[in-house]
């Protein structure tokens, strides 16, 4: 939508899209959600809600789980059913988030890729 240059990269690239958004390239690793994720009391055992889960992390086949300084610089965290998208800069410090639906919402996909792309090169 932004980019008229938009390259998808072999599986086993580190990011999954590389485009140019003001005359700078970007490199994105697309996390993906189609179903919403139980959330499980470890004191109780019930399940007390459901939210949209995003690991940050590389697939279990590979050694080193992270991504390294320079391999990924945004992710893009596609909510399918909702067709939403959430861009997050890869200085994001946790290894996983949760949105609930409310937080979605209340997301513009233009606005948080902005703000996505400015923590990158501000």
């Amino acid at each position: 939508m932004i980019s008229d240059s938009v390259t998808i990269l072999p599986h086993s690239s580190h990011a999954d899209i590389i485009f140019e958004y003001k005359s700078k390239l970007y490199k994105c690793q697309v996390k993906t959600a189609s179903k919403k994720e139980r959330v499980i009391s470890k004191h109780t055992g019930k399940s007390y809600r459901t939210n949209w889960r995003f690991d940050f992390r590389r697939g279990s086949f590979t050694k080193n789980r992270s991504y390294l300084k320079g391999q990924v610089d945004i992710y893009a965290c596609c909510i399918m059913p909702l067709n939403k998208v959430v861009f997050l800069s890869s200085s994001y410090p946790a290894q996983s988030i949760r949105f609930s639906d409310k937080q979605i919402e209340e997301i513009d996909s233009v606005k948080s890729l902005d703000s996505a792309l400015e923590k990158v090169h501000p």
